[in-house]
């Protein structure tokens, strides 16, 4: 399996640098200053960190709702719902996200998009609307 690191900051290249240390075959998608920069020094990530638990023990302390996924396929797949649903909608409404989700009737088409994506899938994701659109932002 080879893995897509699209963008290669700060947190995408060290994810992709530890998946990498764990012998996986990663790739770096990258661009402008970023490209420029690793193709003249490579890309090298110093951390403090340690692994994954302590980058997510990091996030926690930082005030960020993160969890290590048990399912990355669905936790990729709910994300792409949340994400298109929310920037269609807010491209749409023409509206930022917090207009959106505090009028019953904005919310509702927010809720409605999401729902379509899902209802759209025919793999086994099959995420239920209902959990997906109605995330939190």
């Amino acid at each position: 399996m080879r893995i897509v690191v699209m963008g290669s900051g700060g947190v995408d290249g060290y994810l992709g640098a530890r998946l990498a240390l764990a012998g996986l075959d990663v790739r770096f998608l990258a661009r402008g200053a970023h490209l420029a920069a690793i193709r003249a020094n490579g890309l090298l990530v110093e951390s403090a960190l340690g692994d994954i638990h302590a980058l997510l023990e990091a996030c926690r302390r930082a005030g960020i709702d993160a969890e290590i996924s048990r399912d990355i396929g669905r936790s990729t797949w709910e994300k792409f719902v949340f994400l298109v649903g929310l920037s269609g909608t807010t491209a749409a409404l023409r509206r930022p996200i917090g207009a959106i989700r505090s009028n019953p009737q904005t919310r509702a088409f927010l809720l409605d998009a999401m729902s379509e994506i899902v209802s759209a899938d025919t793999s086994r994701r099959n995420a239920s609307p209902s959990a997906t659109a109605s995330r939190p932002t």
